[in-house]
């Protein structure tokens, strides 16, 4: 007797049942859309309990269209890198079509095409730096709210006297970010500076020179209180930081109140526990100590 086949039918096609769009997925979208980028160790912190719930309900996302995932290149026998989440134009058109607090003139700041490394590398840590503070504003009393500005819209162009031989000349300063902290009715603005130790040691200088220089044009420019700008200076780590600050002490004097614009710190000193931004130390160039909150006019 030969042997015989049966063909087996799959019957209809297995389709995965729609995704229903929670309050906390069009906070994804908001998130992922204003930080540009994010880790899903930084989603963890924003937005969710437990580090699996944050990776598969990313996923699900991601496999909706509505967030993009990204895996960086890494080198052989060093591991996995961790996912990285994008922003798509069909989550941010979603998240508009809700009425959220996404950008109500369409999909802001998507992006196509790739990201590079010298990219990816200062915006995680500028988002590292925020994500930390965000988190610690809503779990410290001592700061009532928080804004974040970044981008075009604190971009500042200055006039003054530069070069050798001296110029008059346009100079123009784009902070990392523009935070205003606010706290029993005061507050202060923060210009925010990472620095990664790709520029020189010297073009850094120059500019944190330049807030010092121009200081009334730029407070006027970003909308700041008179003499409630402060320049926040995140180094690598905490040489990197003393190569900066004894450079700056020729130029800049230790009285007179101009000391206590630049404050600088390193990610190697920064605390992750919960205020810890807040709550972090920050050195002047002269070695006075700061906090954001306590230090607050």
């Amino acid at each position: 007797m030969g042997n015989t086949h049966t063909p087996s039918h799959p019957g209809p096609p297995q389709t995965k049942p729609r995704l229903r769009v929670t309050d906390r997925d069009l906070e994804v979208f908001r998130f992922v859309e204003d930080y540009q980028v994010l880790s899903t160790s930084q989603f963890r912190k924003l937005l969710f309990p437990s580090l699996s719930r944050t990776r598969k309900r990313l996923s699900a996302l991601s496999d909706a269209g509505l967030i993009r995932r990204f895996k960086r290149a890494v080198m052989f026998g060093t591991g996995s890198a961790e996912d990285l989440w994008l922003p798509t134009k069909k989550g941010i058109q979603l998240a508009n079509s809700y009425h959220t607090r996404a950008k109500s003139n369409g999909v802001g700041s998507y992006r196509r095409g790739s990201y590079s490394e010298l990219f990816l590398d200062h915006t995680l840590a500028r988002n590292q730096f925020r994500v930390d503070l965000e988190v610690a504003v809503r779990q410290t009393s001592g700061a009532t709210s928080m804004k974040w500005r970044q981008g075009s819209e604190i971009s500042v162009s200055v006039y003054g006297v530069i070069g050798n031989p001296p110029r008059l000349d346009r100079v123009t300063l784009v902070p990392d970010g523009l935070m205003d902290l606010q706290s029993s009715g005061s507050g202060t603005s923060f210009a925010v500076e990472i620095d990664r130790g790709t520029c020189t040691l010297g073009r850094l200088c120059k500019k944190l020179e330049f807030y010092r220089r121009f200081y009334e044009q730029i407070t006027e420019k970003l909308q700041c209180n008179h003499n409630s700008l402060r320049i926040l200076v995140v180094t690598t780590n905490c040489k990197r930081c003393q190569s900066v600050r004894r450079k700056l002490q020729s130029s800049i004097p230790a009285s007179g109140g101009v000391d206590d614009l630049i404050w600088f710190t390193c990610l190697d000193c920064m605390s992750r526990d919960a205020g810890g931004v807040l709550s972090q130390e920050w050195i002047t160039v002269h070695g006075k100590r700061k906090q954001l909150v306590g230090d607050l006019k």
